[in-house]
């Protein structure tokens, strides 16, 4: 199927379409989204599915969808716990209504507790960006620089939006 790259340009993600008024956003390498979401077109309303980790790849996500629909995102369902699909929640308005099931709203908090920790003290993760950076320096092996690239984009992907980050 055809990407829609022209329709909307993200450092994050591309999307493909993948049916009529179906559409997967396929993260980036070096983006902040750090999974694949989804929008679909239900006629009358926008669903999207997973809000990826950061509020940065779910507000271009967000306007995707807007932009695709020409209305806001009615629903937001979250696949499961892992903060790589939700964390960026805060970027969709306070109308949209997030769905998940009840088993995963009750383990959100604690899949988020190591980055609830990074806030209180932000020196740790400081130190790891750094400590990651002196190993790329020196590594030769392609496929471990890629992985402490990746790394460090997660990473100062976190350290952004640390300050800003909230549970919704």
């Amino acid at each position: 199927m055809e990407k829609k790259q022209d329709l909307l340009k993200s450092e994050h993600f591309t999307l493909e379409q993948l049916v009529d008024g179906v559409y997967a956003a396929i993260a980036s390498p070096g983006g902040k989204a750090f999974s694949n979401g989804g929008i679909v077109d239900l006629g009358d309303q926008t669903l999207v599915f997973d809000a990826f980790e950061t509020p940065a790849a779910a507000g271009d996500l967000r306007s995707a969808a807007e932009q695709l629909t020409g209305r806001p995102v009615t629903y937001l369902i979250i696949s499961h716990c892992h903060a790589d699909h939700w964390g960026g929640n805060q970027a969709f308005a306070p109308e949209t209504a997030i769905i998940t099931t009840h088993a995963i709203r009750q383990e959100m908090p604690d899949a988020m507790g190591w980055m609830i920790d990074l806030k209180e003290n932000p020196s740790e993760l400081e130190q790891a960006i750094q400590e990651t950076r002196e190993r790329l320096e020196t590594e030769i092996d392609e496929r471990q620089r890629a992985s402490l690239t990746a790394s460090i984009a997660r990473m100062t992907g976190w350290q952004e939006i640390l300050p800003t980050f909230e549970l919704r």
